[in-house]
């Protein structure tokens, strides 16, 4: 079960906070508390992965870790342009 959390747990942190430099650094603490191995390897894994993707931007560069900004975007624009319900404009 704490494996579990533990995904959730980064997924939250990933879309609150989106991909930066300290976002693997963030991950990494999210170990402190946990008691299983398997929890613990899970964010050795994503933060290695992470850091990875992260060492080329600037200090304050940064990327949504979520696609809701660009949905709801998608949305705003849709109803700007009175495509009511449909998919015209994503299709």
């Amino acid at each position: 079960m704490e494996v579990i959390w533990t995904g959730k747990a980064i997924n939250e942190l990933v879309r609150r906070t989106g991909y930066r430099v300290g976002t693997a650094s963030s991950i990494r603490d999210l170990s402190k508390h946990l008691e299983h191995e398997s929890s613990r390897e899970l964010v050795r894994q994503v933060a290695a992965e992470v850091e990875t993707m992260c060492s080329g931007f600037s200090k304050d560069e940064f990327y949504p870790g979520s696609t809701e900004v660009l949905e709801s975007l998608i949305g705003k624009g849709k109803r700007m342009l009175g495509f009511n319900g449909s998919n015209g404009l994503t299709r």
